[in-house]
């Protein structure tokens, strides 16, 4: 028995609204508990609806929104790497790095001088995406298991 379409249609503009306050907010100290309050939903709710119709946790979203703006960072302005962490949410640079490498496979600094466009797994190395469609999520390429770095800021 599937979903009622007007039941999958408010979780979808859930989702929706959740990704246009993590793509504004994404560099405070964020939980779900806020951006459910923000959208007028419940934390359960949310969490509930990042399975369901994103297929990532809230922290994985917010994770690769972070991401993709230190990506654009780290490329176009000289900022210092601990700078670009703070920038992007992260008050300890070592687990901004450790994070940014799982995701690009390179530190910040050689990604920063490596030559040409950037692509991210969106999970840690090998891990399959849940996610059937990949179109729901932030900055998905056609490939499930792909995150294609935007050319500009979010």
């Amino acid at each position: 028995m599937g979903m009622r379409n007007d039941t999958m249609s408010r979780r979808q503009d859930i989702y929706r609204d959740a990704v246009a306050v993590i793509r504004q907010d994404y560099a405070t100290d964020l939980t779900v508990q806020a951006v459910a309050h923000e959208i007028g939903t419940s934390r359960r709710q949310l969490q509930r609806v990042f399975d369901e119709v994103g297929g990532a946790s809230f922290r994985t979203v917010l994770t690769r929104v972070r991401m993709q703006n230190a990506s654009v960072l780290l490329r176009e302005t000289d900022a210092p790497v601990a700078a670009v962490a703070r920038r992007v949410g992260y008050s300890q640079p070592a687990q901004f790095a450790k994070t940014f490498r799982r995701l690009y496979g390179a530190a910040p600094s050689a990604y920063r001088n490596s030559p040409g466009p950037r692509v991210a797994a969106s999970h840690p190395r090998g891990a399959v995406a849940r996610r059937p469609d990949a179109r729901h999520l932030v900055g998905l390429g056609q490939r499930a298991n792909v995150v294609q770095v935007a050319p500009t800021p979010l």
